[in-house]
């Protein structure tokens, strides 16, 4: 009986450390991004780019993540006011950036194919205009938080492809007021922060190094 007793403890630590191996120390994620930014003047523009992720797991289901995103687009033309020239100025094309970096808690339902995770991010956004036909650019960095989850499919025990993430991606800027307006007419004026809403897809692959 004792002996029985030994041998089913042993296959239980056994199992149980095989179980924990499943799930990986660190995380590293490389994805594209895209950002559909909430720019009224540019009637929503979408942004490309991509991004860095790093995930540090204490258990099966709670980790700290941090994020790193750089997207790009262009639009125009349309027609900006710009008080310090005193004109309208016709802009054949804005170059726009967006820069995030985000961190926070992550929290994962994890399967032997697959992960589902969650999260909610605070940090920084970055967001820059530039009109170089006309020498003009503005942009600015302010408080960010983000809210969202996504799926990883396992290919191979340290490789998954990170087949969605989604995030709602809050910036508190006075960008969009500044450029307010519609129907390709914007005006620069002198206001308050304000949220901007965006929204944010990635894609990408994520390698995991180490056990826990």
């Amino acid at each position: 009986m004792k002996k029985f007793l030994l041998l089913a403890i042993v296959m239980m630590t056994t199992a149980m450390a095989a179980y924990a191996q499943d799930v990986p120390k660190y995380e590293f994620a490389v994805t594209y991004n895209v950002l559909v930014a909430d720019i009224d003047v540019l009637d929503n523009e979408t942004t490309h780019g991509y991004g860095l992720g790093f995930q540090y797991n204490f258990n099966r289901w709670f980790g700290l993540a941090a994020e790193w995103g750089a997207t790009h687009g262009a639009s125009g033309p349309f027609t900006l006011a710009l008080p310090s020239f005193g004109t309208l100025v016709a802009v054949p094309e804005l170059d726009t950036r967006y820069q995030t970096f985000l961190g926070g808690p992550r929290f994962s339902w994890r399967k032997s194919r697959f992960t589902v995770f969650g999260h909610y991010f605070v940090g920084q956004g970055n967001t820059k205009f530039e009109d170089e036909a006309n020498g003009w650019h503005d942009g600015n960095g302010e408080f960010a938080q983000a809210v969202g989850g996504g799926l990883d499919i396992f290919i191979g025990k340290k490789v998954a492809v990170r087949a969605a993430q989604f995030d709602y991606v809050a910036i508190h800027t006075d960008v969009n007021a500044r450029l307010g307006g519609r129907d390709g007419l914007g005006n620069i004026v002198s206001t308050s922060g304000n949220w901007q809403n965006n929204s944010r897809f990635q894609t990408g692959v994520v390698f995991r190094f180490g056990t826990k």
